[in-house]
């Protein structure tokens, strides 16, 4: 599952092990459930300070329903759109 795969020892919490932000392609995520938004949000917050989860291509509706809950503004989360191509 998404959610198994952020968490400890996960490919996410391996590569968060680096020193800068971490920047996660998630334009093709069409849908993600509580549990999977819980492990994305907590795994921001635990990069440490100044550091960012970046999340590139967050589908529009996913964005919206993390503003709705409140979770937009989590510490460490950030987003970017999609680079636009030709």
């Amino acid at each position: 599952s998404a959610a198994g795969s952020l968490g400890a020892g996960g490919t996410l919490a391996s590569a968060a092990a680096e020193g800068s932000d971490l920047d996660l392609d998630v334009s093709r995520l069409l849908f993600c459930d509580v549990k999977g938004i819980r492990a994305l949000v907590a795994s921001a917050g635990s990069l440490g300070e100044g550091r960012r989860l970046v999340l590139q291509g967050l589908d529009p509706r996913l964005e919206r329903v993390l503003d709705i809950v409140g979770w937009k503004q989590a510490p460490g989360l950030a987003f970017e759109q999609a680079a636009a191509t030709a």
